[in-house]
């Protein structure tokens, strides 16, 4: 539920100031990164996400190419 008002929120501030930077800190993970960006955030922040892994660099590389 947060995760699907976040999104809404993202989605509608995007909308009314394309120009911001939007950054999303907290729960950004591979599966819900794609739909964070697709709504309209351009930072995402996921530090507890990569430094809590014990392989850090598989985490980051599916957060790069995203898991859905």
């Amino acid at each position: 539920k947060y995760m699907d008002q976040a999104i809404s929120k993202i989605h509608a501030l995007r909308n009314k100031k394309p120009e911001l930077h939007i950054s999303v800190d907290g729960g950004v993970n591979a599966f819900n990164a794609p739909v964070l960006l697709a709504a309209g955030a351009n930072v995402l922040v996921a530090g507890g996400g990569i430094f809590t892994s014990a392989d850090k660099k598989s985490v980051i590389q599916e957060l790069l190419i995203g898991k859905m």
